[in-house]
C-alpha cells in the first residue's frame, strides 16, 4: 500500500462554496484562490500544516535568502 503526499487527498478544506473536500498537497498550492480555509480536526493541527505549505512554497520560490527576508 502506498501513500503520496504530493498528489493524494488527504488535507480536509472548505472551498469559497461552503463545500467541504478533500485535496492534495499540489491542489491546495494550485488551487489556492478556491480555498477558504483548512478545515482540520483539531486547532493543533494548523501549525504543522501550515509549515509544511509555507516550506514547500519557500523551496518553489527560492526564499527567503536571509534571516532578514
Amino acid at each position: 500500500m502506498e501513500f503520496n503526499l504530493v498528489d493524494d487527498d488527504w488535507i480536509p478544506v472548505v472551498l469559497t462554496d461552503g463545500t467541504s473536500a478533500e485535496v492534495s498537497l499540489r491542489s491546495v498550492l494550485t488551487r489556492a484562490g478556491q480555498i477558504r480555509s483548512l478545515a482540520l480536526d483539531a486547532p493543533s493541527q494548523i501549525p504543522p500544516v501550515m509549515r509544511l505549505l509555507l516550506a514547500v512554497l519557500h523551496r518553489a520560490l527560492q526564499g527567503p535568502t536571509s534571516e532578514k527576508q
